[in-house]
């Protein structure tokens, strides 16, 4: 049976709701660990373990300058302490966890649309 990609229909950010573009296509690494070889005299090898955090990219919701919306988001991008996160998959998936925005924050004007990139820690329910 085939089974197909999914965009997020929503995403909340330390509980204010936003809606997705549903062009978007979000990037999700759940990795929790980033492995590398090194290798032994004997031949063996051994590897070596990095803890990360996990990363959700390229999510792009529309906001509304009207009610507070990029207020809203330049005041999560100043915090100093992780929020509260979820996204709703169109499938029913949820991703959850607590995460701080990451990069640039732009909001593109012609199409009333941010793209967000988060990092923290998410887990998908």
């Amino acid at each position: 049976m085939a089974k197909a990609g999914s965009a997020f229909e929503s995403i909340t950010l330390n509980g204010r709701n936003f809606t997705c573009d549903s062009e978007s296509e979000p990037e999700v690494d759940l990795t929790k660990y980033s492995n590398e070889t090194a290798a032994n005299t004997d031949g063996t090898f051994r590897v070596k373990k990095t803890r990360k955090v996990q990363s959700i990219s390229g999510v792009e919701i529309a906001v509304d300058p009207a009610l507070g919306d990029l207020s809203f988001i330049n005041d999560l991008q100043d915090k100093l302490e992780p929020f509260s996160f979820m996204a709703t998959r169109v499938d029913g998936g949820v991703y959850s966890g607590e995460v701080t925005l990451v990069d640039d924050v732009k909001y593109k004007e012609k199409d009333g649309t941010m793209e967000l990139s988060i990092e923290g820690r998410i887990e998908m329910l």
